[in-house]
């Protein structure tokens, strides 16, 4: 059996021409090989999609403020709307108009 760092190595495509070569050779030598690197590639290709951060620029100036201002006032909006409805259905013995 390889060493796991070999495969490690090959996922992260950190290897030469000649040891990809030589993991190919073995992958390709017997099925039990070939059932142990698709174990490993399932396992590697898991964690690093679980692991994948995004990433994400900073946005500064005038566009922060205007998005934290947006965000204020969406807010706001949310909190006239339940207001409104809220004074609308409790002062309404039969409900809501239309």
């Amino acid at each position: 059996m390889k060493d796991i760092s070999s495969f490690i190595k090959y996922f992260a495509r950190q290897t030469f021409p000649q040891e990809e070569e030589e993991l190919m050779r073995w992958v390709d030598a017997s099925p039990e090989n070939k059932e142990t690197f698709l174990k490993y590639w399932h396992m590697f290709d898991t964690i690093h999609l679980l692991h994948e951060t995004p990433i994400v620029l900073p946005v500064t100036g005038r566009r922060t403020r205007m998005r934290n201002w947006l965000g204020y006032a969406a807010a706001m909006v949310v909190i006239f709307a339940i207001s409104y409805f809220t004074s609308f259905y409790a002062g309404s013995d039969t409900g809501p108009l239309w």
